[in-house]
């Protein structure tokens, strides 16, 4: 795709100064005229979901590139996978049908599909459940003691938090080939002035924490072994948080932030992979019902930002999304077959 993206990009610059300038939904098109049959999937969310005359052609090889990857990564597991996916289909299946499907049949054929895959996952449960309260510190109490478990198994080599209200952008293969390529971790960190960042700092943590390390940041992480090794093990800055970061001070807003700049700085990225729209304010993030879902959005959180990737820049950004509520899960359904590569 990127060979592809500057030959094009040359001929569209020659044709102008050759007098020829298209606009931007023909030039879209042409593109999409060209790009091989697997990927129809992706040029007809592209048009149902965004206005062709208003996207740049820079913007659109990104997206394209986004998708390439997601293929290859798709590839690569279902080579890895063949055996176990043949397995699903029986002797007496006919052969598949070329016509269009349903959004139920869509999401019949991708179950048992996506389900076979998290078979190989190995889960752990936690006998005796901790009671949390937001914003206290049981809250890093709780999450350093599921760390604690996963790391009992020695294939884990990648951990992620999330809660019953986040959801994956991209299909497995493409969010474990992610995880597990880069060369960073992935704990949100930045400096805030006012009220709600340095404002919460309490000078009783000096000399263990002292303010130009505090640091803010949100608590979905995304983290390799060794980090997470050293979070479970650490005995010097987590019992200051747990003596003097309480009540509005929210230290599982704090405590990692803070932990990984001042010790681990060189190997984080300062951000997460776990969107969230903070644009109404408030103490909590805007949280999305069934109505609000659609492809154009759910397109926005995957490629509508801009970051680094193991030292290179990108729009793919994030690997999940929140806050949804449950009566979004319907909605999601009809929507991820079609985003995710699910259509057979």
């Amino acid at each position: 795709m990127t060979e592809f993206d500057e030959k094009f990009n040359n001929i569209v610059i020659e044709l102008s100064t050759l007098g020829k300038v298209y606009r931007n939904k023909e030039v879209v098109i042409k593109v999409m005229r060209v790009l091989p049959r697997e990927w129809d999937i992706k040029t007809i969310a592209m048009k149902e979901s965004k206005d062709l005359n208003k996207i740049e052609l820079y913007d659109l090889f990104i997206d394209l590139n986004v998708y390439e990857f997601e293929i290859n990564s798709r590839n690569e597991e279902e080579e890895s996978t063949s055996i176990t996916t043949q397995a699903l289909v029986t002797a007496e299946e006919p052969p598949a049908s070329t016509s269009v499907k349903s959004v139920e049949q869509i999401n019949d054929d991708a179950m048992p599909l996506f389900v076979k895959k998290f078979e190989r996952i190995n889960l752990f449960y936690l006998n005796n459940l901790q009671k949390v309260k937001w914003g206290e510190v049981n809250m890093i109490e709780a999450e350093r003691r599921l760390l604690a478990n996963a790391l009992l198994d020695l294939s884990n080599e990648r951990f992620v938090l999330l809660s019953e209200a986040c959801i994956p952008l991209y299909n497995f293969p493409t969010v474990y080939s992610y995880l597990i390529n880069t060369t960073q971790n992935f704990v949100e960190s930045y400096d805030l002035a006012g009220a709600v960042g340095r404002g919460r700092y309490n000078n009783r943590m000096i000399p263990i924490v002292t303010i130009d390390k505090w640091r803010k940041g949100s608590q979905w992480f995304q983290m390799g072994r060794s980090l997470a090794l050293e979070v479970v093990s650490d005995c010097v800055y987590f019992p200051v948080f747990q003596k003097h970061c309480r009540g509005q001070c929210y230290s599982d807003e704090h405590y990692l932030p803070t932990f990984v700049t001042t010790k681990f700085a060189e190997g984080n990225s300062n951000r997460t992979l776990t969107w969230v729209d903070w644009e109404k304010g408030g103490p909590h993030p805007t949280r999305f019902v069934g109505k609000d879902v659609s492809v154009e959005m759910l397109e926005n959180m995957r490629v509508g930002s801009k970051c680094e990737y193991n030292g290179k820049g990108t729009s793919f950004c994030y690997m999940f999304a929140r806050k949804f509520a449950p009566d979004a899960l319907q909605s999601l359904l009809r929507v991820a077959p079609m985003l995710m590569g699910f259509v057979s």
